[in-house]
């Protein structure tokens, strides 16, 4: 009989930590009995899920959490506490989760839960954190820590800069690199053909930007970015949530969120991810597995990710003038574009690919179950 494994989302919003929970299950579902709890039925996530046939246990609330990460809302916030005071009925949902289910290992797919640790330690079930966001030194970053260490049987990192930096004493420590499936990002349709269905400029020398209007991840630093630009055949084009009345321009196109992003990437001639704050860049190794460069914020935290001049540029954070010269530097020399994007995909398929990913959390998880 399968050992069962709760796999419980903290976000109804789709977003790398929704992608990478959907690899956490088709890495476990051959050898364990897994169920997924994601929040509200009509979410983009719940709607991911669906169109990838795989079912989904729906928590009709908004999830509790201590949102201290780089980048989060502001400590002692109206949005901080109203995420901490939720907590509260978080805290009977996940009694009554475990209360029915009985599973072997209840993992949760974000440290904003840490405070769920506690509450399954309780019940003699084992338990794992992924920790996808980044350290930020304060008392909301202490608590987490002291969970973490206290009552998780594993913690596993995105990287090994945010594993040094949390020092976490958890008895299971590790890094599981996020992943992508080389099967799923296959180039099955020339640029001209993506464009088209989007409705892009095939001739010109696209941009893309996952980010929709986020400030974290940098919307207000390529939007001026772009104003450098006018004068040549460059477009940005933006996925993800923004509003149209926020910013209109010649150079700029916004296609919404994305379901069938490889079809956006092949559009595409490279990636932008100049986020203000460090932040794991998911898209970075999506666009690398496609083929293409990735331009990013100088960040240590991003080093593991991209190397300068290696498989994409990097840039001094917040500058708009520095982006903009990065990406006139690749529109100028279409080789050079090329042979980062290359390093990339070889970079990616060495380090991020699906089934890499998949022996290293087994090998973690037969320590913990």
């Amino acid at each position: 009989m399968k050992k069962k494994v709760i796999l419980f989302h903290h976000s109804d919003n789709l977003g790398g930590a929704g992608v990478s929970l959907l690899n956490i299950y088709l890495m476990l579902e051959d050898e364990y009995d897994v169920k997924i709890y994601v929040p509200h039925d009509n979410s983009p996530i719940k709607k991911f899920y669906n169109e990838k046939d795989i079912s989904t246990n729906i928590i009709n609330d908004n999830i509790g959490m201590i949102s201290s990460y780089s980048g989060g809302p502001k400590l002692f916030s109206r949005t901080y506490f109203v995420k901490l005071f939720q907590i509260i009925k978080t805290r009977k949902t996940i009694i009554d989760i475990l209360n029915r289910e009985k599973p072997d290992l209840f993992i949760i797919n974000s440290m904003t839960l840490s405070w769920v640790g506690k509450i399954v330690q309780k019940r003699g079930i084992k338990s794992l954190c992924f920790v996808r966001e980044t350290f930020v030194n304060n008392i909301g970053m202490k608590v987490i820590l002291h969970h973490l260490n206290k009552f998780f049987d594993g913690v596993l990192f995105i990287s090994n800069n945010d594993k040094n930096t949390f020092n976490c004493k958890a008895k299971t420590i590790g890094v599981v690199y996020n992943c992508v499936n080389k099967k799923n990002y296959i180039r099955t349709l020339s640029k001209s053909e993506a464009c088209s269905l989007l409705g892009l400029n095939d001739k010109a020398f696209n941009i893309l930007f996952v980010g929709g209007d986020s400030e974290l991840k940098g919307w207000s630093i390529i939007k001026n970015a772009m104003r450098e630009l006018e004068d040549y055949e460059i477009k940005l084009i933006v996925a993800g949530k923004a509003s149209l009345s926020n910013y209109i321009s010649v150079n700029i196109n916004y296609i919404g969120e994305q379901l069938k992003m490889p079809i956006v990437y092949t559009a595409c001639d490279l990636l932008v991810f100049p986020s203000t704050s460090p932040h794991q860049a998911r898209p970075a190794f999506e666009a690398g597995i496609m083929g293409l460069p990735v331009i990013i914020s100088d960040f240590k935290e991003t080093h593991e990710t991209i190397s300068d001049g290696i498989n994409g540029l990097t840039f001094e954070p917040c500058d708009s003038k520095a982006l903009s010269l990065a990406i006139l530097k690749l529109y100028k020399d279409r080789d050079l574009c090329n042979r980062l994007g290359q390093s990339n995909y070889k970079f990616c398929l060495e380090n991020h690919e699906f089934d890499t990913c998949k022996v290293n959390l087994l090998t973690y998880l037969h320590k913990i179950i």
